[in-house]
């Protein structure tokens, strides 16, 4: 006879965070939140021509950088995310003025 297979439920697909995403510190957070305050009045979705997402990097670094594993442009990227690759423009420097702008 024919046999009637029970399927089982598939389990929520788990979402994998990139490491670099997971390693921010809370004051690292806090401090680039500072710098988003500056940029872009703490918006951290601004769609902009030439700089988009909180901390203002240009979209031609946002692409340079790796921006596009997370989204094709930072306006559509969680701050977390923009924080990591502004990261990797800022390497081997502090976190900008968090009180002044900065140029990315």
């Amino acid at each position: 006879g024919a046999q009637v297979r029970m399927f089982e439920p598939t389990p929520p697909a788990t979402v994998r965070v990139p490491a670099a995403v997971a390693m921010i510190t809370r004051t690292e957070f806090i401090l680039w939140s500072r710098v988003a305050i500056c940029e872009q009045s703490g918006n951290w979705h601004v769609l902009g021509p030439k700089y988009s997402g909180g901390l203002g990097i240009s979209n031609v670094n946002w692409v340079a950088y790796g921006g596009r594993q997370f989204a094709w442009n930072a306006a559509y990227a969680t701050p977390a995310e923009q924080i990591v690759v502004a990261k990797r423009i800022n390497a081997g420097y502090a976190v900008p003025d968090q009180y002044g702008c900065h140029s990315w």
